[in-house]
């Protein structure tokens, strides 16, 4: 690794050897890359993925500390945002990060030092993790590292969902009972005379409801011209219209571990496909 890199990231995750220098990274012209063969640029593109990941790790640790030292100046988010050239939500939202990463997920900003984790993931755990204690994230970086390295952004937020429920179950029921109140459908208009229809339900029912409309979709036969997307979107409004009769059951699958169903432990089950 970089002399200048090892100097500046102190991680505690080893990211061990990355297998290139900063100067093969940026020390490239027009030439070298019209003559790099396909498996060179594959080893280029994940070097800067990896070096990207670094420089976002410093920059979250310069925007903990612009956060602190300016902390008493009412204009600091409008001064980072202006400076930036980014909304005043965004450059919020950045702050939110750099704070969590610093203070409450060192693991994660270890992580994302070594190059092992971009942003958008470390976005994703400190999402997963902000309902925590400080001591409770301290348990949920125990138990998420390092398995939760090399997973996609899918996997990352699934793996993090579910390890918040392990070590805050009961919190994580408070918060689900709590988040039902805010069920609701909305509107948005998109181009060429469309829109879409949003729906923000329990897991369980639109689960449910998926599987009705797909199961409809399915079943209109293989001569049927419609792409399974238009099939589905036809079916739920000729459902939701009342143009359309189903007797059609659905199933919705839940996995409990022993202990639960033995009422050893309140964790809650996992709904399949969720």
């Amino acid at each position: 690794m970089p002399e200048v890199i090892t100097e500046i990231f102190e991680a505690p995750v080893d990211p061990g050897d990355p297998g290139w220098t900063l100067a093969d990274v940026v020390d490239f012209d027009e030439a070298d890359f019209a003559e790099m063969s396909a498996v060179d640029a594959g080893r280029f593109i994940a070097a800067a993925d990896q070096l990207q990941a670094m420089v976002q790790a410093q920059k979250m640790r310069a925007m903990q500390r612009y956060r602190t030292a300016a902390r008493d100046d009412e204009w600091t988010h409008d001064m980072l945002a202006l400076r930036r050239n980014v909304s005043l939500a965004r450059s919020a939202q950045d702050l939110a990060l750099a704070e969590d990463l610093c203070e409450r997920l060192p693991r994660t900003l270890g992580a994302l030092s070594a190059g092992l984790l971009d942003e958008s993931k470390a976005r994703q755990i400190a999402q997963a993790a902000s309902p925590l204690s400080g001591e409770q994230c301290a348990e949920f970086e125990a138990r998420i590292y390092p398995t939760i390295l090399g997973k996609t952004p899918w996997q990352v937020a699934r793996l993090a969902r579910t390890t918040v429920i392990k070590v805050d179950p009961e919190g994580a029921s408070t918060r689900a009972e709590l988040t039902k109140r805010s069920r609701k459908v909305e509107r948005h208009a998109a181009e060429d005379g469309m829109a879409w229809l949003h729906a923000f339900a329990p897991a369980e029912r639109v689960q449910a409801a998926y599987q009705r409309i797909d199961t409809l979709a399915r079943g209109l036969g293989a001569d049927d011209e419609r792409s399974m997307d238009e099939r589905r979107a036809d079916v739920l409004f000729d459902l939701l219209l009342g143009t359309r009769q189903s007797s059609v059951v659905t199933h919705v699958y839940v996995t409990l571990t022993a202990e639960t169903l033995l009422g050893l432990d309140s964790l809650p089950g996992e709904l399949r496909g969720y």
